[in-house]
């Protein structure tokens, strides 16, 4: 490889490796002045040697190594973290105050606001969060009138970031991620909102998001209303539980992750408007860069989007610049800047998705195109050529993600190339429309109508076939859990599989056949035997909630606790995401108080459950009312155990029931 025609490469993958250092080693001033001697010696020995380009090539990929190390450290905020984790031991009340960053309509829930620049002040001690942030939990009242700028004050309870992370490796990942040091849980009536002019940028963002939202909830139905805000703003929040489990099945979630498809139809809108309104083709090559980086907040930063624009960007940058187009170099220049930007999105599973089907796309889309057209024919303009272009984006896509898609979900979706015909062209239109609407309810409100009965017409087609799709036998299969070098292994013998048909070398093509073998029965060799049952005990604080999981099949014995807004499901369901639980066979409540059953109401709209047991006993709280509500919504009525009763989880666990009316207590 021509490292002159792809400079951006090297600094990239030396961005890459100081955020991985960063994630491994905790360097000091020490450590850093001992690195910086070694490699000022280095440089010095090359230098002598009359190797100056080198030495200076060098130098500079050292440089990049350093300052991403540096981000990296600021941004995981170890020594923040650890003071954030002594306050909560030290005082039980705790008073916050910080700049909203996001307001409540752009929050994953309803009653919290994420702030920034906060500062935490117990009895004992006062912290500044510095550049991580602190999500503020209270009702939706108090907090409704938030916009972003503006400051807020509160006293409550304080739970750091680090005892989410207690739960599963992927509520760490998700706080590392998003800069999170916790989430502050308000008292009643103490959240005080100072108004504060806000950048006109800041406000103009937070009113076209409101503007989108309103725009799709009041033209559209349900389902068209879902998938619009899931296409435009990367919004899923309105996705049924079915829904989601289809998308997943089928492996078309990529359709909805703000990337290129939606960077890409909107520059290419905007670019035929512009050049209908004889807008000159530098100027709007300037406006379609400030666009894409505007399309960038409005999407709130997602990896996949940044990478996205970060990439149409530095393409239209070129295109001013009158320079040759490599697609390679702008992949590797968004990664460098992005990981420069925000260190911990090399954690992301999106990130890391994103840009691997983008190199999987460089990599092999000559050659499954070509492949494809052997076998299909060839066919300059029609329906041929499209299910050619698509499939063999797909599989190259596919090729370039499948290992990491294993590794993280232990599932591999089996369809993808098909469901992508149908879902590429369909989901575009439905953006393309998406884009219309808003377009004319800016121009005349009367005109979106017809637009928007053509979306909802679209919206139901599309969301039924994604559905018949996931019925299909094998949509998806599940894979046993793989190390990491596994997964580095299959990258290589997929390498040398694609270079061996690329030469027409048989023997590299017979080599990643057996390197693919040998991995495949090693790691089954080595896997440890899983137990027959096994039995987990999730922290969710003063409370109980036990989870006996067998052959696939899974139990839940209480839930632990709620209060002040805040509910142990969100601890359970993140413990049951990381382990790829998707329903609950049964939920077992040992008795209706509320840390064991506080949070089963949330639970229930989190979760599919089959069946709910109790011990018989009632209660006169609200906590147990608000059970019972939420069962008979989910059409679960909670049947009585007693002392003798047998509960099959599966053909090689059972449970027997020892109390209540039982000798043992």
């Amino acid at each position: 490889m021509d490292l002159k025609r792809y400079p951006m490469l090297p600094v990239a993958l030396a961005v890459a490796l100081g955020v991985i250092l960063a994630l491994l080693f905790d360097f000091s001033a020490s450590s850093w002045f001992f690195v910086t001697a070694i490699l000022l010696l280095l440089t010095a020995v090359l230098l002598i040697m009359r190797r100056a380009g080198l030495a200076s090539a060098l130098a500079l990929l050292l440089l990049f190594v350093a300052v991403s190390a540096l981000r990296a450290n600021q941004s995981l905020g170890r020594e923040v973290r650890w003071m954030a984790k002594s306050i909560s031991l030290q005082s039980d009340s705790v008073v916050a105050y910080g700049t909203v960053q996001y307001p409540l309509a752009d929050s994953r829930f309803h009653d919290r606001v994420l702030l920034s620049q906060a500062v935490l002040t117990s009895d004992a001690m006062t912290l500044m969060t510095q550049s991580l942030r602190l999500w503020l939990v209270a009702d939706s009242v108090s907090l409704s009138a938030a916009r972003s700028g503006d400051i807020i004050v509160a006293s409550g309870v304080f739970h750091p970031a680090s005892e989410s992370a207690t739960v599963s490796s992927s509520a760490l990942v998700f706080s590392l991620v998003n800069r999170e040091i916790g989430s502050m849980f308000a008292e009643p009536g103490s959240v005080l909102i100072q108004e504060q002019a806000a950048s006109f940028m800041r406000r103009s963002i937070d009113r076209a998001r409101e503007w989108i939202t309103l725009v799709f909830d009041r033209r559209l139905s349900p389902d068209g209303t879902a998938l619009c805000k899931a296409l435009v703003l990367g919004d899923r929040g309105d996705f049924s539980e079915g829904f989601s489990i289809a998308l997943r099945l089928t492996g078309l979630s990529h359709i909805f992750a703000l990337s290129g498809m939606n960077v890409g139809l909107l520059i290419s809108l905007l670019w035929l408007l512009l050049g209908l309104l004889f807008v000159p083709g530098s100027l709007r090559l300037w406006i379609l860069i400030a666009i894409a980086a505007l399309y960038m907040e409005i999407g709130r930063e997602t990896p996949s989007l940044v990478r996205a624009s970060l990439m149409c960007g530095f393409f239209l940058a070129g295109k001013l610049m009158h320079r040759r187009a490599e697609i390679l170099n702008y992949v590797a220049a968004a990664a460098c800047v992005e990981l420069l930007w925000r260190p911990m999105d090399l954690l992301d599973a999106g990130f890391q998705l994103s840009y691997l089907a983008v190199l999987g796309i460089l990599g092999c889309y000559r050659f499954f195109h070509l492949k494809l057209v052997s076998f299909l024919g060839s066919d300059k303009v029609g329906f041929r050529r499209t299910v050619t272009d698509i499939l063999a984006g797909t599989l190259s896509a596919q090729f370039g993600t499948m290992p990491v898609l294993g590794f993280l979900f232990n599932r591999i979706p089996l369809l993808g190339a098909l469901g992508n015909i149908i879902a590429i062209p369909g989901f575009a239109i439905l953006l393309f429309w998406s884009v219309l609407l808003l377009l004319a309810e800016a121009i005349h409100p009367t005109l979106s109508m017809w637009i928007a009965s053509a979306i909802n017409m679209i919206a139901t087609v599309l969301g039924w076939s994604v559905k018949s799709l996931s019925s299909i036998p094998f949509a998806a299969i599940d894979v046993a859990d793989y190390s990491s070098l596994f997964a580095v292994g299959l990258y290589a013998s997929i390498g040398l599989l694609m270079l061996g048909l690329y030469m027409s070398r048989v023997w590299l093509s017979v080599a990643a056949l057996l390197i693919t073998s040998n991995l495949v029965v090693w790691n089954s060799a080595l896997r440890k035997v899983e137990p027959l049952a096994e039995v987990s005990f999730i922290d969710v604080g003063n409370g109980d909630a036990i989870l006996i999981s067998s052959c696939d099949h899974h139990m839940l014995i209480d839930t632990g606790p709620a209060f002040r807004g805040w509910s142990s499901a969100r601890r359970i369901s993140r413990f049951l995401d990381e382990r790829r639980v998707n329903k609950l066979d049964a939920l077992i409540l040992t008795h209706p108080e509320n840390d064991h059953i506080g949070g089963a109401t949330e639970l229930l709209q989190r979760v599919p459950i089959d069946r709910i047991f109790t011990n018989g006993d009632t209660s006169d709280s609200r906590t147990y009312l608000e059970f019972t509500l939420a069962a008979a919504a989910c059409e679960r009525s909670p049947v009585s155990l007693h002392s003798g009763d047998i509960l099959k989880l599966s053909e090689h666990t059972t449970l027997w029931v020892l109390a209540p009316d039982s000798l043992i207590m």
